[in-house]
């Protein structure tokens, strides 16, 4: 009876242990959500949200997802170290974003339905530098952008003739130019008319390029052929752009 009594003692010590352990980490993320907002909202000059905090064990750091209040659509990264320091990617978010809608708008001026992920070649950037007062263009500039890393899901129904596939690489062309005639790499899948909606909602989800939208496409029905368009920068000559026909995109394999 005694032996009972003591094990079911050392039970509720470790059952109250493992609630304190809990709460004490539920009420951290509670804090720490507040303190990132805050300093978000000091740097920024605006309002910000945490939509999901990662979780952390043996770290000196904890990873969220933030968002400007007054707009979901650019969710980016943010690292809050034990002593007060804090990095996040919502400027590069924010450009990019800038640069989807953009794109995605011009395609449908030319009844092209399209989704697309952009990331921004920014090997030049100063870690240390405060860019949130600067333009688009300005930034592409002084981060030395050479290219823009797309992935481009096009629905297959709006492509239907070399006429249509022109209008696709003109709004290509003048996007590059428009942007300090950067370079545009952009893989291109063609996507099935019925699957298209599904595709464009997996798009939005994932708030940049990664392997995970590459294999989602890659790795099933939805896209029937595909195609790299390659709109280069090149200093004192013609652009240059590949495949000349996008009508001979190749099956997806």
């Amino acid at each position: 009876m005694k032996n009972k009594s003591r094990t079911l003692i050392i039970l509720m010590i470790i059952f109250s242990s493992i609630l304190v352990l809990f709460s004490g980490c539920k009420w951290d993320s509670r804090g720490t959500k507040k303190k990132v907002e805050a300093k978000l909202k000091e740097k920024y000059n605006q309002s910000f949200s945490t939509s999901a905090i990662g979780d952390r064990w043996d770290t000196d750091h904890t990873t969220l997802w933030c968002y400007p209040t007054n707009d979901k659509d650019i969710l980016f990264e943010v690292t809050y170290y034990d002593n007060g320091e804090m990095t996040d990617d919502y400027i590069e978010r924010k450009f990019e974003c800038e640069l989807e809608r953009e794109l995605i708008s011009s395609l449908k001026d030319v009844n092209i339905q399209a989704t697309c992920k952009i990331a921004i070649d920014a090997t030049g950037r100063d870690k240390n530098k405060n860019y949130a007062n600067m333009s688009l263009n300005e930034y592409i500039e002084d981060v030395d952008t050479e290219y823009l890393w797309t992935k481009l899901a096009v629905n297959v129904n709006t492509i239907k003739n070399e006429e249509d596939a022109k209008k696709l690489v003109n709004v290509l062309e003048q996007f590059s130019s428009k942007h300090n005639s950067v370079g545009v790499l952009m893989p291109t899948y063609f996507i099935k008319n019925e699957q298209y909606n599904e595709v464009e909602e997996y798009f939005k989800k994932n708030t940049s390029i990664n392997d995970t939208i590459l294999n989602y496409i890659k790795n099933s029905d939805k896209s029937e052929r595909k195609t790299t368009i390659f709109v280069n920068r090149t200093k004192g000559s013609q652009t240059e752009i590949y495949p000349i026909s996008i009508m001979e995109a190749t099956e997806v394999k």
